[in-house]
């Protein structure tokens, strides 16, 4: 069975203490891409786009944002949010291919 990124850390936190060392895991947080560069992406306000670029959060990337309130946007408008300063929006869906 394969996992994407963010899934696998899931799994691993869910054993946290028990199954694998908290030390390790951050470790390991650290060094992966959490959401790769290209995926699309789900926002918890409704906004969707595709990670655009990493940031020194590995959990808060970038987001190019392609879509609002269900409709494209035009590509004039397509802009990047940076979750790294932008706490209250979360990543609620990340899949490698377009939905």
């Amino acid at each position: 069975m394969r996992f994407l990124p963010h899934e696998g850390l899931e799994i691993l936190y869910s054993g946290s203490g028990t199954q694998y060392s908290q030390e390790y895991i951050e470790l390991f947080k650290r060094h992966i891409s959490i959401y790769p560069n290209g995926s699309y992406v789900a926002l918890s306000d409704g906004r969707k786009g595709i990670i655009a670029h990493q940031t020194k959060v590995p959990d808060r990337p970038v987001i190019r944002i392609l879509e609002e309130q269900e409709h494209e946007i035009h590509t004039s408008q397509v802009y990047d949010l940076n979750l790294a300063f932008n706490p209250s929006v979360v990543i609620t869906e990340c899949n490698t291919t377009p939905s």
